[in-house]
């Protein structure tokens, strides 16, 4: 993960925020106050699915087991 401090980054910005949304990694933006970490709204979208799918009971469990199954023993019809 790239590490900018604040003070460094102000004429930099617009080509900081471009790498970190083409790239999908985020970025640790230091401050005497402390420190954030910046990373695009797709990513942080998606974290905050997995968060969610994570909570339900057994969800995660039901997808690991989906993973394994090959994709030509799968139907393309739905039965809902």
């Amino acid at each position: 993960m790239p590490i900018y401090n604040i003070d460094n980054i102000k004429n930099d910005i617009e080509k900081i925020t471009d790498e970190i949304i083409d790239s999908h990694k985020p970025a640790l933006i230091t401050t005497d106050k402390g420190n954030m970490v910046i990373l695009s709204e797709e990513d942080y979208n998606s974290i905050r699915e997995t968060l969610y799918l994570c909570s339900i009971p057994n969800m995660k469990e039901s997808i690991l087991e989906a993973d394994k199954e090959n994709i030509k023993d799968c139907s393309d019809s739905l039965d809902w």
